[in-house]
This record gives structure tokens, sequence and C-alpha cells, in this order.
């Protein structure tokens, strides 16, 4: 499947490769036309004796000759037909809807009414649609009916119905009988375009036919003494009794046809549909909306060329010669030699054309930033200029396919000013070029350039030379004519007084017979001239027929007896360009949009187009052989392409497969014993060493029978291992005792038991990320209470993390460890608040409060004041970087503080006792608390103090109690301690062996222990014994 699917794409490739290679390039033509619009909505036009009539939707009715027009006010409602008398020129027959037909007499810029013919039963309230004069009778198409009335005589007759006819009518019973149109036929029968068929009327007998009842029939049109007629879906011609010979099948909607000049037009509601040979049609956007409810809506010939046709309020003129069907050539420019013609295309296709030949074959393509606008040629050599006024040369071959490989247009240099006109003169191999108020006179053969100083300052508009190439006249916009020949310029006389000339023709010689077209006259030197607006360029055929280009068409003038005669303008519908019209061998070549043409003054000024051939044979065979070769060498390789593809999908398979028996043996490589693993690595290594592009493929898959021997033998001997080591995983799963614990032994037991490998790999894998998860929470628990431990717990800073942490070690045995995860996350959020921005605001706070602290104190100045050093020491240092070793640091500095703090409370509470004799059992209690909250302080402080040297364990021994007294308030009165402590009896004993046994024995301990311990409350308890 997947090779005849290649196949095919790539004959399709191969199809389209050679078609591209004899490709005609089809331009859109557009139709060209020509609008005029009126002040009102238009509904008919009729042809008359000259020029021809316009019919509106109110009343109104145009005359048009030669684009003169006349309108008339009818005060009627909407035109239908418009009729002069064949007898009486200054009679019009008008037919209007709801009106009537009617005689109207045209006095000089108006129109009177004479008459209005009515019928039975009606009267003149009703529409006729078209009228036809026929051997001194009107038929009438109208909606009652066909109608007649003989006009021989001076009273005209009544109107006569013919169809459907009637006996009597009574007045308003008469029936709609629509007939929309007439047409006259070989002057032997009428045919009439009813809603029932097509009524045929004969004009010898008076028998009357329908011809296809039942059928819609649009419109019926004679040309060429051949009718047609238009249907819903088809267009008959060649009528007979018995129906009609041909037909033409219609995909396309259409309510009016006509034909001219070869030409097929169907009529759309806002298109144009055209065929020359009823196979290919082309479709042409009007730009308007056609009144299909109006009559007689076009005219196929206006006599000047066109074709009319009305749509809204606009008379659309288009052309009779248009390009349908066939390849546009827009020639844009055009030169010759003594034997041949050159012209180039918008597109910039060079062609070249025999002088004996009609038939134009391409050489080349120019690149599209160098198509000329002017051009001449010598020998095989092309010098033109483009639009951006570039000079380039082009050297041309015979054939296509080398022009197309070695030839290169090559600018010779670039103006600055504006080229205004160039001709190439081959037997002085020179090129004189007309620049903006300067003459250039060029060397063809070493495009060396020169400036004509005769010439400087003169406009020119254009050049000439005779066949010969002898001499060069040269026209100018405001000097007149000047003579060039063998490097001598001199004024031809008489020519001074012309300005604006666009061109002269020479007859016999140098003194007489020279031709001068201005931009507003023609005119023959020191003789007469005629009025000519406009026109661009002059050609002298023979010796008595001057030809011109206006905006269109040719205009045509003979020479008599001395006299220039207007012939008239031919082909006014073309638009013909200067640049590519010329003389070649006395015959007149012309372009245009549509190609080039010669025109023959003898044949009625006929044409004969240049026919062009785009079909270059060596380039197309080339192309052809080229992709013949590629898609037989390309269906060659796609076989084996496609087969090779399915040999490496296989090994690639076998190699997958290889791969996936050994993935459980890599996951537990290990725990297998060392032969095992290095033989499994030896398999790895030889299922990555096979290449699967490789041609040697029975070689491969013996590399694979091998490869799977070995691996079935491995298997074998892993299998016990790997139940060993996930024996070793559920011992390390009972150790660590969580709630999880349970489960997976279980899990692995039952795994164990069922004998399969891969449930074993797979708890074992499942079992390893567990037990890998709980070393990494526990290092991580770890590396937490490490770090906290004996650091200065500050809120906001680090508080609640020991809590936290001593929970989660309790929820693990209560939780699964899955379900732990937010537990932890808040640990660790807990934990890592203490490197926050917050964090450090929040250190810099407590500092500032503990250094005021020790600043205000007076009664321990002397340990505050140590403390203090030491705490702006400590600030000092960079501490933020390890904020865990500098609140280390803090803590033991803190406790100091505190000791401070406490003391202070506590001689208060004393002096409150002593002073103000406040001696309830709450402040006793209360100075109880402070004594106990002070030693457990001095026991963390100062452990080998109170611990090792005083053997103090806690605060309810009486020597410790008097101690903490003491260094409170040394002034306080033996005789209140007993008081003070809530005690009864005589506590003198106690001061006693506290001073002399605890403090004095060891008085050089305690000095030596405070010069280490300067901060430590040792400093007070000295000076008690001072």
């Amino acid at each position: 499947m997947k090779i005849s699917f290649l196949n095919k794409n790539l004959v399709l490739l191969f199809a389209l490769l050679v078609f591209a290679g004899c490709e005609q390039k089809v331009k859109e033509k557009k139709l060209s036309q020509k609008v005029f619009t009126y002040e009102y909505r238009l509904s008919s036009i009729s042809s008359d004796n000259h020029g021809y009539w316009i019919g509106g939707e109110t009343g109104y009715i145009s005359h048009v000759d030669y684009g003169e027009r006349k309108t008339y006010s009818t005060g009627l409602d909407r035109v239908y037909d418009i009729v002069r008398d064949a007898k009486h020129h200054n009679i019009l027959w008008i037919a209007s809807r709801n009106a009537g037909l009617q005689k109207w007499e045209i006095a000089g810029d108006s129109l009177h009414w004479i008459k209005t013919y009515e019928i039975e039963g009606k009267g003149c309230h009703y529409s006729p649609y078209d009228i036809l004069w026929l051997n001194d009778t009107i038929y009438l198409a109208t909606s009652q009916g066909l109608y007649c009335m003989s006009i021989r005589k001076d009273s005209e007759s009544k109107l006569r119905q013919l169809y459907p006819y009637s006996l009597t009518t009574k007045a308003g019973t008469a029936r709609p009988n629509p007939v929309i149109q007439l047409c006259s036929y070989k002057h032997k029968y009428i045919y009439a375009v009813t809603t029932a068929g097509l009524l045929r009327l004969s004009l010898e007998s008076g028998r009357m036919k329908m011809l296809y009842p039942g059928q819609r029939i649009k419109y019926v049109y004679v040309k060429d003494n051949k009718l047609f007629v238009l249907t819903d879906k088809q267009l008959l011609f060649d009528i007979k009794d018995s129906g009609c010979c041909h037909k033409y099948n219609l995909g396309i909607p259409a309510f009016t046809y006509f034909s001219i000049e070869g030409i097929h037009y169907f009529v759309g509601q806002s298109s144009l549909v055209l065929s020359t040979d009823m196979k290919h049609f082309f479709t042409e956007d009007l730009g308007y909306e056609i009144n299909s409810h109006a009559h007689n809506l076009f005219l196929a010939d206006d006599g000047n060329g066109f074709s009319v046709l009305l749509a809204g309020n606009s008379e659309i003129h288009i052309p009779h010669h248009l390009d349908v069907g066939r390849t546009a050539y827009d020639v844009i420019v055009g030169c010759h030699n003594d034997d041949y013609i050159y012209m180039v295309t918008r597109q910039g296709r060079v062609y070249c054309q025999s002088g004996n030949s009609m038939e134009a074959e391409e050489l080349c393509q120019l690149p599209e930033d160098k198509v000329p606008l002017l051009m001449g040629v010598i020998g095989n050599k092309l010098y033109y200029v483009t639009a951006s006024d570039k000079f380039c040369t082009l050297s041309l071959r015979s054939s296509y396919l080398l022009n197309q490989l070695f030839a290169r247009p090559k600018v010779l240099f670039q103006s600055s000013t504006h080229v205004t006109a160039m001709i190439a003169l081959p037997y002085q191999e020179k090129v004189l070029m007309g620049i903006q108020d300067d003459l250039l006179s060029i060397d063809a053969n070493t495009g060396k350039m020169d400036t004509v100083k005769a010439m400087h300052g003169k406009y020119i508009t254009s050049f000439y030379t005779s066949d010969n190439n002898a001499a060069v006249y040269i026209c100018t916009l405001n000097n007149g004519v000047y003579y060039y020949s063998k490097g001598k310029i001199q004024l031809v006389k008489g020519t001074e007084k012309y300005s604006f000339i666009k061109g002269v023709e020479l007859g016999n010689s140098y003194d007489s017979d020279l031709f001068l077209l201005t931009n507003h006259q023609l005119s023959q030197r020191g003789g007469e001239y005629l009025r000519v607006d406009g026109n661009q360029s002059l050609y002298l055929l023979g010796e008595s027929f001057l030809c011109t280009l206006p905006q269109a068409g040719v205009h045509c003038f003979s020479l008599h007896d001395g006299h220039i005669l207007d012939k008239g303008t031919s082909y006014g519908d073309i638009q013909f360009a200067p640049s590519s019209s010329f003389l070649f061998q006395g015959r007149l070549y012309l372009g245009s949009d549509l190609g080039e043409a010669c025109f023959n003054s003898n044949k009625k000024h006929s044409l004969q187009w240049v026919t062009f051939s785009d079909h270059v044979v060596s380039i197309q065979l080339l192309l052809s052989m080229l992709a013949i070769l590629i898609v037989l060498c390309g269906i060659l390789y796609s076989i084996y392409r496609v087969y090779d593809k399915n040999e490496i999908n296989l090994v690639r398979q076998n190699i997958e497969d290889l791969k996936r028996r050994i993935r459980i043996l890599n996951l537990m490589i290990h725990y297998l014993e060392p032969r095992e693993a290095d033989q499994l690595k030896a398999i790895n290594q030889k299922i990555e060493a096979v290449n699967i592009y490789s041609s040697r493929r029975k070689k491969i898959y013996k590399q694979f029978s091998e490869i799977s021997s070995e691996i079935m033998l491995l298997n074998r001997d892993a299998v016990l291992q790997i139940v060993r080591a996930l024996e070793e995983q559920i011992q390390k799963i009972k150790d660590i005792d969580y709630f999880d614990s349970r489960e997976l032994m279980e899990k692995s037991k039952k795994a164990i038991d069922s004998g399969d490998v891969n449930k074993i790999v797979v708890q074992f894998r499942q079992n390893k990320l567990w037990i890998e998860h709980v070393i990494e929470l526990n290092r991580e628990l770890d590396k937490f209470e490490k770090t906290m431990d004996g650091t200065l717990v500050l809120r906001g800073v680090n508080d609640g993390v020991a809590e936290r942490i001593a929970h989660w070690k309790e929820e693990v045995h209560e939780k699964k460890l899955s379900d732990m995860d937010d537990s932890f996350n808040a640990l660790s959020e807990s934990y890592n608040r203490m490197n926050t921005e917050e964090a450090v605001i929040t250190i810099n706070h407590y500092l500032d409060n503990r250094e005021q602290f020790l600043l205000k104190q007076k009664t321990y100045s002397y340990v505050a004041q140590i403390l203090l050093s030491k705490l702006r020491t400590f600030r000092s240092q960079p501490w933020m970087a390890d904020r865990a070793a500098f609140l280390c640091n803090m803590q033991p500095l803190e406790l100091h503080i505190q000791e401070i703090n406490m003391l202070h409370k506590l001689r208060k509470c004393i002096k409150i006792y002593v002073e103000e004799e406040l001696r309830d059992k709450n402040m006793v209690c209360r100075i109880a608390t402070y004594i106990d909250a002070l030693f457990d302080l001095m026991r963390r402080t100062d452990p080998e103090i109170i611990e090792g040297m005083f053997h103090y364990s806690s605060s309810n021994n009486q020597q410790v109690k008097v101690l903490i007294l003491l260094l409170a308030d040394t002034t306080l009165k033996r005789t209140l301690i007993p008081g003070i402590l809530g005690i009864y009896g005589n506590l003198n004993p106690v001061i006693s062996r506290l001073y002399h046994s605890k403090i004095g024995d060891n008085a050089e301990a305690l000095r030596n222990y405070y010069f280490q311990h300067s901060d430590s409350m040792v400093y007070y308890i000295l000076k008690l014994i001072k």
C-alpha cells in the first residue's frame, strides 16, 4: 500500500513537471469597457439610422450620435422601445409601460405628442415591449399579445390583434398574454417570444405556429442568417419546422444573448459570459446590476467597434476586440532590424518574428526590474531603457534554452534625468538617446557616451529615420525639427514655429513632403493642416496614406492632390501603444494589450494578428527528459527505501524486545553477584552495538539469537538474588517502624510467595523508593535538629521548629508517609523562615531591644557592660550568611541578660517586701517563683559552678534561696531572710555555711572561673565575700 501510494504521488509530480515545461501563462483579461452615466435609470436601447436611442425608467429619452447626447422628456413611465419612422425622420414611435404605443414628433429641442394607439379591451392601458417595422407594417409585442398595424397610408389604421386571436373582446375584459420580443428572419418570418413558447408568423401566408410549447424562451436573435433561440438551459440555432438542427447545453444563467466578431455574449444579472467556441466560457464581472424586468437592454454594434449594454443608470460600451479564451500578449515595446522584429510583453517575455512570417517565437524572459519602455536593436543586441531610466543591453541567441542559460541584461549606465526618446542606428552602430534637455550619442561597440552640444537645452520628443539610416530627424518639444547626419545637426527650415511635435514622416526627399504631427494638428510643411488632438505617432504607408494613433484605434488619412483627407478612425475599441508600433518593410505593425497586429491599409483596414508561440521545444524536451529520469530514479529509490524501512523497523522491534526482556535485570544490577552483573553489562553492550542500518541482516539476526539465549540463562540465576534483595528490604522496613512499614512488608512477602519475577521487581522498586524517601526525610530532620540545637528562639524567626520536629516524629507512626507531605512542607517552611528578610528585621529589632536594656542597667552595670560589648561584637560580624550560628552564639548571651532581668524583678519584690511591708503570701510566692527561674538560668549558664562546685541540684535548697536573695540585694538584713523565704526558724547557720563552705572555700576556683567567664553571675557571688 505504501509503495502504491508513493508511486501515485510520483506520477502526479512527473505530470506536473512535464506540463510545467509547456505551460502557457494566461492573463486575466478585463473588458476594458467605457461607461457613460445618466441622471436617470435606463430601460431600453434602440438602433437608429445615425446612432441610437436610450429610453429611461421615468420617460426621458436620449439620442446618441458619435458621443453627442441629446435628451428629451416625454412625461411617460418606463420606455420599452423607440423606433424612428422610416418615411418621416422627425417622427418617433415610443413604447411605454401602461401607456400603449405612442406617436411623437421631434420639434427642435422638444417632443410633441401626436397620438396614442389603443387596443380593444384595454384602451391605451397596456404595455408594448417591442416594436418591429417591416414592409410598412408595425408589429407590436405587448402585455396582451401580438398586434400589427399598416402604415402605408397617411392616416394609420388601428392595431389589429394577431395572437392570441379573438373574435370579440369586451372593454376591460382583455386577458394578459405577454409577447416579450420580436425578431424578423429573412423577411419571411417573424419570431415572437411568448410565455407559451416561440411563436412563428409567416409573412407570406399569415400562418402562425408555436415552437417549443411549454418551454421558457428568454431571447431570440438573428446573426448571419442564422436564428438563435436562448432558453433556460440551451442555445438553439438553425431552426426548422421540425425543430432545431443544433443546440448547445448551457450551465450558465443568462437572459439575453448576442454574437459579434466571433464572440458569443451571454448577459446575466451582473456579469457577462463570453465564449468563442461554445466549449470554454469566461465570466467577466460588469460591476453593475442589469434590470432583468426591462427589455431591449443591449445593442450589438454601435458602429464604432463597441457593443452597448444598459445597467442601472449606466451605458456600458464593450469593445468588440477582446482577448477571450487565449493567452494575452500585452506588447509594450517593439523594434526591428532589416530581417527581424523584436517585441517585449509587459511580463518581460521577449519574442522574435521573421520578416516574412506572422509567427513570433519566444527568446527569453527578462527580470522584472529590467523590462524596457524604449527599445532598439543593432545586430543581435537589444538596447533599451527601463522605467527607472536604466540603459541596458542584451545579447540574444537563436535558442531559448541558450538565452535562458547565458543571456543576462547588462546595465550600461543609470541616467540621472528622465529619458524622453531613443533610437538605434545599425549602420552607424550608434544609439541616440534624448534625456531631459540633452542628446546623448552612445557607441554600440564600446559603450562610450558623448553629449551632443548643439542639442543642449532642447527637450527631444521622438526620432525618425529612413530605411537606410543615413539621416535622423529629431523632434523637439518647443524648438522644431532637426536634421542629424554625419555628426552635424541643422534645423529643418519652417519647423521652428511648431510646438509639441510628436513625430514626423518624410515623403521623397529632405526638401519636400515633410509631414509633422503635433499635439493638436497634422500638417505638411508649408502646406495645409488638419485638426487632430491627442494623437501620438505618425506613420506613412506608401506614398499616399498616413496613420496616427489617437487614444484608441488607428486614425487614417489619405493624400490626394496635395491635400490631406481625413478617412476616420478604425478599431476604436483597441488602444494601440506607440512604443510597440512601427513600420517594417512598408507595413505598419501595431502593438496593444491584445498582442501585435499588422495593419493592412488596402483591405478595408483589416488587422492580421501575430501568433505568439510559447511552446519552446528545447526547454520542454529537456525538462521532460530530466523529469522522466528523476521519476524513474525516484521510483526505484522509493521501492528500495520502503523495503529497507520495513527491514529497519523489524530490526528495531527485535532490539526493543531484547531491551524489554533485560529491563528488569538492569533495574536489579546492583543486587546481582559480580559475575552476573558483568554478564548483564556485556549483554547491554552487545544490544547497543547492533547497527540497525547495516546491510548484513543475516549476521544481525544471528546476534539476536545469541543474545536471547544469554538473557534466558541470566534470568534463571538472577531470580534468587532478586528475592534475597527483597528480603533485605523487608528487614530494613521493619527497622524503620513507620506506619507504612507493616503494609509494605505484607506486600513484599506476597510478591515473594507468588514467584512472579515481574511482581517481585515491581515491589522491590516500590520499596526502594520508599526507603530512599525515608532516608532523605530523616537526613532533612537531622539537619533541622542539629541546626536548631542550642539556638536562641525568637518569635517569627525560628519559634515552633523544635515542636514541629517532635510532632512530626510522633505523627509518622500514626499516618502514611504519603499523607505527611503537608506536615513536612510546613516544617520546612518554618525552618526556612529563619532565612527570610522578615527574620533579619526581627533579629535586628531584638538586638536593638537588648542593647537598650543593657544600656539602662545601673545596679548590675558591670556584667551588663560586658554583655553589651559581646552583643555589639557579634552584631558587627557578618552574621546574616549563617543565621543559625549567630543565634547559637546569642543564646548564652540571652540567658545572662535574662539573669540580670530576673535579679531586677527579685530585687524589686524584696524592696516592696521590706519598705512597704507587703508581706502577704502572694508576695512570698512571687519571690519563690523568681528564685526558681533564676536558679534554672544559672544552672544553664554556669553548670560548672552550680552543679559541679556547689553541688546544687534544686532551688528548694535553703542555701540556694539565700544565695539568690543576697545576689539580688547584698544589703538585705539577715533577719528578714526567713520571712521572705516563708521559712520559720534561724537561717544564720545556713548563711554561714554558704559564705564559708561554699564561697569562701572555693574563692580561688571562683576567681579562675570568673577570669574565663566575666559575664557570669560569679562576679556577684565573689562580691558577697569582700
